[in-house]
């Protein structure tokens, strides 16, 4: 049986967190869960709310959020 591929959550965050730009999860709760609302700019219940997908980003003044597929 062939699983679909597992969604890598790509957050760029406009302004450095512990001196770093770039972060990557497996999932949406766990970026609510490292950042909170006043980094990410963005509630925990809208993130979960919101489609991001290959197709689909989300993108404010504070981050991007986008997904990579691994191969």
């Amino acid at each position: 049986m062939n699983k679909p591929p597992r969604k890598i959550y790509h957050v760029h965050l406009h302004v450095k967190h512990d001196g770093e730009n770039d972060f990557y999860f497996c999932s949406k709760s766990s970026i609510s869960k490292e950042f909170g609302e006043d980094i990410i700019g963005v509630s925990a219940e809208y993130l979960s709310n919101t489609q991001i997908d290959p197709k689909h980003h989300y993108a404010n003044s504070k981050c991007v959020i986008t997904v990579i597929t691994p191969k």
